[in-house]
């Protein structure tokens, strides 16, 4: 029998050595803005390539700017040292990897050694890895003040309506968050953004992450894997894998780890 993972990540390590990603095994890095300075963002701008720093220097917005740094840095630290065989990368390696967006704006590594997809609110980012299959991943802040209802009724499928019918206050409030990560996790892990229809498939509105049914006959709703993410109580974060999870582990990745 298969082992199944666990459904929900919760434990984040602190890196002691670099883990060695095996088949059907995913990653979670999370990275808070709060552990960069400017010293640390000054460190980090030597594993950026010359256009990411030209893109970076043309940002107005400071915040911005650093989250940019910091996401495009870690990343590449972190895709860098998988393929280095679990050492850590020195900035020129981490530089020399291809990184590209597909027709809808999904990252990837060209060639696809190993598979990623990212996400990120004002306070954090999380960097989801898979060596054998793609994966999305999605974080939203929870916020009172979307206009649910409106969203609801735009984008989401009739069981999905019916699965919130009869909600209200913060029942309703995490069950929306629980669904829309979750979808938006699906279409991040086909590379097909808005072009995939998000009323075109169903996920599950309670506390297991699960996609139920995809109105597209090439698609095996069987062979995904999905689970929630536990970042902050004030942030609701899903990942859907388009193939099996036998081990999943969370990792904090901050500025100051060792090259």
């Amino acid at each position: 029998m298969t082992p199944r993972a666990p459904s929900i990540l919760s434990q984040w390590r602190e890196l002691r050595e670099w883990p060695p990603l095996e088949t059907n095994a995913l990653h979670v890095w999370r990275l808070s803005w709060s552990a960069w300075d400017e010293a640390a963002l000054t460190s980090a701008a030597a594993y950026l390539t010359d256009e990411e720093f030209a893109q970076a220097e043309h940002m107005q917005m400071a915040a911005v700017k650093q989250r940019f740094i910091a996401t495009r840095s870690s990343l590449r630290r972190i895709l860098a040292g998988y393929l280095a065989g679990g050492e850590y990368a020195a900035p020129e390696t981490a530089r020399a990897l291809c990184l590209q967006s597909g027709a809808h704006g999904k990252p990837a590594l060209v060639p696809p050694r190993v598979r990623f997809n990212l996400t990120h609110t004002d306070e954090n980012c999380l960097i989801a890895v898979a060596a054998h299959a793609e994966v999305g991943i999605d974080m939203e802040a929870v916020t009172r003040q979307r206009p649910l209802e409106r969203i609801v009724r735009r984008f989401f499928s009739p069981a999905e309506q019916a699965a919130l019918s009869g909600l209200a206050g913060d029942a309703l409030t995490s069950a929306f968050y629980r669904i829309w990560t979750r979808k938006e996790a699906v279409i991040k892990a086909l590379g097909e953004g808005l072009a995939c229809p998000l009323h075109s498939f169903d996920v599950s509105a309670d506390g297991e992450a699960r996609l139920l049914a995809f109105r597209r006959p090439e698609i095996d709703v069987g062979a995904w894997r999905m689970l929630n993410v536990d970042v902050s109580p004030d942030c609701t974060a899903a990942v859907a894998v388009l193939g099996p999870v036998e081990s999943v582990s969370g990792y904090t990745f901050t500025p100051h780890q060792h090259p």
